[in-house]
């Protein structure tokens, strides 16, 4: 592990303390948002090893904690309601799932709802990011583009909350082009950021290591 991958082991450590005190706080009655946001940030902090983040910073990473709050329970909601019995069934328990990944997600930022248009972004956001993820580890293992493909889409119909077999392969391709946009963004800023803090670095060579990091990426989700 190096200093860029430390970094972006330390966002995302710092990202799940966020998400866990705003979903603590947010099911207290009357909780209030404002107040839930201020403690989660102070524990962000913490978690940062930082006395100061600054407001922006705070919001991608409460809008990160939320899409993941999103995918997981879908994720796992979505494997339970494929049991039932019959189509409608299944239609009604899908529908249950979305209801309470909808609460959550408001939860997790500081909001005690969000509409259907944010929440269906921030499912395809989530599903673009599990789609890349899926793809890169299934890569590794050394199965076929076209299987590690099938298993991605796969995930992103549980997160989304439909079966597979309605995901467009377009638009599927299209999810795994933004989620490695994105991954690879947040590598390289994760990773230029500790070759900055790295003062006897030859800051050419360390840029030039962050680039192949950040288009590694690129070339897996390929």
């Amino acid at each position: 592990v190096d200093a860029a991958d430390f970094e972006r082991i330390k966002n995302d450590g710092a990202k799940n303390a966020l998400r866990e005190s705003m979903g603590r706080c947010m099911q207290k009655e009357n909780a209030v948002g404002a107040n839930c946001e201020a403690k989660a940030k102070e524990e962000t902090k913490d978690a940062l090893g930082v006395e100061n983040l600054d407001d922006d910073k705070f919001e991608e990473m409460k809008e990160d904690a939320a899409r993941d709050e999103v995918g997981e329970y879908m994720r796992d909601c979505v494997n339970e309601a494929r049991k039932a019995g019959t189509a409608d069934a299944k239609t009604a328990k899908y529908a249950e799932c979305n209801t309470k990944a909808k609460e959550l997600a408001a939860h997790a930022r500081g909001a005690e709802a969000i509409d259907d248009m944010d929440y269906e972004r921030m499912k395809r956001e989530q599903g673009a990011k599990d789609a890349l993820s899926t793809i890169r580890d299934c890569r590794k293992s050394g199965a076929s583009n076209a299987d590690c493909r099938a298993e991605a889409k796969e995930e992103v119909a549980r997160v989304t909350g439909v079966d597979a077999a309605d995901i467009d392969t377009t638009e599927f391709e299209t999810m795994v082009r933004k989620g490695a946009e994105d991954e690879s963004r947040k590598v390289m800023q994760a990773c230029v950021k500790a070759a900055n803090a790295n003062g006897g670095a030859n800051k050419a060579d360390e840029y030039g290591k962050c680039s192949k990091k950040a288009f590694d990426i690129i070339k897996d989700s390929l």
